[in-house]
């Protein structure tokens, strides 16, 4: 008789299934800010504001939008190519699925409007 000493599952990676990580898209909501202001949206649910524009690069750069007196989160993208890459730091927080969808049911301004990338 077999007996399993471990209940721990070994790793499964995607390359051994067949089945591979979506690739996350970008979107900017127009005036979806607490300030009215355009919001980066990522598919994986975090989404960021505008933080500046590097003039030397001609890039700009976006902050996660998790701010508070609690927790300021680290996350930072800035546009390469046709998508965003990350400055490396890890979100201090979990994701929030379907904010993507939400945000362009939330508002409610005709002025608004949703830019794909």
């Amino acid at each position: 008789m077999y007996v399993r000493r471990s209940f721990e599952e070994p790793p499964v990676h995607p390359e051994h299934v067949g089945v591979h990580e979506s690739e996350v898209t970008f979107s900017v909501m127009e005036c979806s800010s607490q300030r009215g202001k355009r919001k980066l949206v990522s598919s994986n649910g975090f989404t960021y504001v505008y933080k500046r524009f590097n003039p030397s690069k001609q890039t700009t750069i976006w902050r996660c939008s998790v701010r508070n007196k609690t927790s300021t989160c680290p996350a930072i993208v800035v546009p390469w190519v046709q998508s965003f890459v990350s400055n490396g730091s890890n979100h201090s927080h979990q994701a929030k699925p379907g904010i993507d969808k939400a945000l362009v049911i939330n508002t409610k301004d005709p002025r608004c409007k949703l830019d794909n990338y």
